[in-house]
């Protein structure tokens, strides 16, 4: 009996360390997603013409491809 307490005891230590570990990645994972969504609205809002050359493919090629 005093055994299975022992192992209840582990587990529910088990169980708080990995929720704090779940925790602080969530954290992570929202810090990222967060930057991440930032870069996104900067690229965004800048003009393709200064980032597109102006040799750059912006149409279907293949259809003019003969065999």
């Amino acid at each position: 009996r005093i055994q299975c307490r022992d192992q209840i005891a582990n587990l529910e230590k088990n169980v708080m360390d990995l929720t704090k570990e779940l925790n602080k990645e969530i954290k992570a994972h929202k810090t990222t997603k967060r930057g991440l969504d930032h870069l996104r609205n900067h690229f965004a809002s800048l003009p393709l013409s200064h980032i597109v050359p102006p040799n750059a493919v912006n149409s279907d090629q293949i259809s003019q491809f003969q065999y």
